[in-house]
């Protein structure tokens, strides 16, 4: 018999929680109303392992403080980058609805300790499951101390591109799942489960249309197998409604989702999280897809390239000061850089790519005294990514905090979206297994001049 206090949080997690329900007052009236009366216990199937691993989480964030804080990562594609999220002043990545979701998490712990939780989302529009697998290893050990909440959402991309756009979707099995996604998202969570063993996983399955479900179920099916919770919208709409296909619950049809659609997302996940409670899953001893599938989808873990700030035998990996001043040093203790104070001054890295060729940056943003820095590869005839120092976000909400950003290039891809800055498809065109230098070139145009700088973290490539 349950105790009589587990009794009562049952019964109190059949409502709408009280600090989510007030967000409904912003919802177009059908969303609202079904959100108000919805049967939360849909969006997701669990087991007695994905259930674990979701009270894992829990306890991380009951527990943050000072020496144990809480960190929550997401990778994915457009949907997870809040492409198409727009509402009043926040845009991307501040829009979507994992942002929203963590900050619920950071209400829900005393006022004090929010302090020590961190958020940092790495998706990128047109990336794939299998996209981000050469570049996975990098993301994740640029984040210190490693995340306990991995947030993976690659629902759009996943269903509407072959998995690295170099053919358009794949194959489907006679099952009626799609292999290709099957076998990246298998080897995305073998990676994850192997390497970083403390970080709990969390897959979200956001994509709405019912025409592309293929890619939904090798999702599912992973997840079930390996014991990582899934919370799905369109099962929260229910399997086979035609909801998903009208305007006030996606917004018109489009590909990518209005606002409202990632606010009840935020919702649905808030009300989850009231609701399960999981902690780690144990091994799994098979896998769904063949060896040779899974070879297809390799994770990168040993970097070709290596110039990390924090590890001495990393810190000048054979890059060259091409012009002005480029220098390690620490500009507050204990957090090292490789830093410029001058305008116009460039550095080469000699990179060496792989089989996927991938390129991760990682770089400090804060509210002020921060230049732009212009990554570009001259031996490819495309433009500069320009990669700002200033955090966009934290100057809009008046946040005094400076902190660690990281961006995933998929250089091998040929699209080239600058106007979505960093968060769009940015490819170089790179062929596998060649070596490219890849410049930096300093901007420093702030307010105060005497003051500005940039500084690169870490640089990686596979």
């Amino acid at each position: 018999m349950l105790p009589v206090v587990s009794l009562c949080l049952l019964a109190f997690v059949q409502a709408l929680h009280p600090q989510v329900a007030p967000m409904l007052a912003s919802l177009n009236p059908p969303l609202s109303t079904f959100l108000e009366g919805a049967d939360y216990d849909l969006a997701a199937t669990w087991s007695g392992d994905q259930r674990r691993m979701w009270w894992s989480t829990i306890d991380a964030v009951s527990g943050v403080n000072a020496t144990s804080p809480f960190s929550m990562m997401v990778v994915g594609g457009s949907m997870a980058a809040g492409i198409g999220c727009h509402e009043s002043r926040r845009y991307g990545k501040e829009c979507a609805y994992s942002k929203r979701f963590f900050q619920w998490l950071q209400e829900s712990v005393p006022e004090g300790e929010r302090a020590h939780m961190h958020f940092v989302n790495t998706a990128v529009g047109g990336t794939t499951t299998g996209g981000i697998l050469p570049s996975i290893r990098m993301l994740m050990n640029s984040v210190r101390p490693p995340p306990n909440l991995l947030l993976i959402d690659f629902s759009v991309n996943d269903a509407a591109e072959g998995q690295d756009w170099i053919k358009y979707r794949a194959s489907i099995s006679l099952d009626g799942v799609n292999a290709d996604v099957l076998a990246a998202t298998e080897q995305l969570i073998r990676y994850v489960r192997e390497y970083h063993p403390s970080t709990n996983i969390v897959m979200v399955e956001g994509m709405c249309h019912t025409k592309w479900f293929h890619s939904r179920e090798a999702h599912a099916r992973v997840a079930t197998t390996y014991g990582i919770p899934l919370i799905s919208y369109p099962k929260l709409l229910g399997v086979g409604s035609d909801l998903c296909d009208q305007p006030a619950f996606w917004g018109g049809g489009q590909t990518h989702p209005t606002w409202e659609v990632h606010h009840a997302m935020a919702i649905m996940m808030s009300q989850t999280w009231m609701r399960e409670k999981v902690r780690k899953a144990g091994p799994q001893p098979f896998t769904l897809s063949t060896e040779a599938k899974l070879d297809e989808f390799a994770v990168c873990v040993d970097p070709l390239f290596s110039f990390d700030a924090y590890d001495p035998s990393k810190q000048n990996p054979g890059y060259q000061v091409l012009s002005g001043t480029w220098e390690w040093m620490e500009d507050r203790p204990g957090k090292p850089g490789l830093i410029s104070t001058v305008a116009n001054s460039t550095v080469e890295f000699p990179v060496q790519f792989g089989k996927k060729p991938r390129l991760v940056v990682v770089y400090l943003r804060s509210y002020e005294r921060m230049g732009t820095m212009y990554l570009s590869i001259p031996t490819q005839n495309r433009g500069v990514i320009p990669i700002s120092g200033i955090d966009g976000a934290a100057v809009t909400h008046g946040v005094r905090v400076s902190q660690v950003h990281v961006l995933n290039i998929n250089v091998m891809q040929h699209g080239w979206q600058p106007a979505m800055g960093v968060d769009g498809v940015l490819g170089f065109g790179i062929q596998s297994n060649t070596k490219h230098r890849v410049r930096i070139t300093t901007d420093l145009k702030c307010a105060s001049p005497d003051a500005c700088k940039v500084k690169l973290v870490g640089l990686y490539s596979c």
